[in-house]
C-alpha cells in the first residue's frame, strides 16, 4: 500500500532529506543517544509516531508488490530517520530482502562482470535487510514486546537468500513453534532450505 509523506503540526510535508536517503541506502548504522523520544525509535516525537503507524498498517497487509525502487527508498528512509521503531525497521527489512536486482534484458550477452555485479548487489541488499529485522526483534525484547506474527518467518527467508541454511532453519523452527507464520509456508522454506543445504530427503519429507 502507498504511504503518505509525515507532516509536522502545521500539515506541512516533512520531506525526509537526501542525507537521510544516503546514509540508509549506505546501510549506516543509527547514532546512539537519542535522548527523550527514544522509546518512539527517533528524535521526533510526531514523525516517527506517523511513521510507526504506518509501518504496523503496512506489515499487516505486505506483498511482493511493496518492493519497488521508490518503496525501498522511502522505507530505508524512514529507517534513517526513526532508527530504533522496531515497526519501521521490519518492513524496511522485509521490502528491502524482496528487492530484485536486475539483470540485461539480453541474458546471452550478459558478462561474467554483470552477473558478479547482480549477485554482490543482491547479497548487500540482503545483509542490509538481515541487520535491519535482527534490530527490529532484539527492540522487541527491549521493549517486553513479542514480536508480531511473520517477523521469524522473513528472518528465515532472508537468512536462506544469504545461504546460511542452518540459521534459516532456526529461524523457520522458531516461525513455526511460535505460529508465526502459516504452516504450509513455513514447510515450504524449510524444504528449501533442506534443498541449500544438500538434503534431499529432508528436502522431500518437509514438501510433503
Amino acid at each position: 500500500p502507498k504511504t503518505k509523506e509525515p507532516r509536522d503540526r502545521s500539515g506541512k510535508v516533512q520531506p525526509l532529506g537526501d542525507t537521510l536517503a544516503g546514509s540508509a541506502a549506505n546501510g549506516a548504522e543509527p547514532s546512539k543517544g537519542l535522548g527523550p523520544w527514544e522509546p518512539l525509535g527517533g528524535t521526533d516525537y510526531g514523525i516517527c509516531k506517523q511513521l510507526r503507524d504506518q509501518a504496523m498498517q503496512t506489515w499487516a497487509t505486505l506483498r511482493e508488490a511493496t518492493a519497488t525502487p521508490e518503496n525501498i527508498e522511502s522505507w530505508a528512509m524512514r529507517v534513517a530517520r526513526c532508527p530504533y521503531d522496531p515497526e519501521v525497521l521490519r518492513v524496511a527489512a522485509f521490502v528491502q530482502a524482496s528487492a530484485v536486482m536486475g539483470l540485461p534484458a539480453d541474458l546471452a550477452v550478459a558478462t561474467q562482470e554483470d552477473l558478479q555485479q547482480t549477485y554482490q548487489r543482491t547479497m548487500e541488499s540482503h545483509e542490509r535487510a538481515l541487520r535491519w529485522i535482527d534490530a527490529a526483534i532484539a527492540e522487541d525484547g527491549r521493549r517486553g514486546m513479542r514480536s508480531p506474527q511473520g517477523t521469524h518467518y522473513v528472518r528465515g527467508r532472508i537468512l536462506l537468500a544469504l545461504g546460511r541454511s542452518v540459521e534459516a532453519v532456526q529461524a523457520l523452527e522458531r516461525s513455526r513453534a511460535e505460529g508465526d507464520a502459516r504452516a504450509y509456508k513455513v514447510e515450504r522454506m524449510l524444504a528449501l532450505a533442506a534443498m541449500v543445504a544438500g538434503d534431499l530427503d529432508q528436502a522431500f519429507a518437509a514438501a510433503w
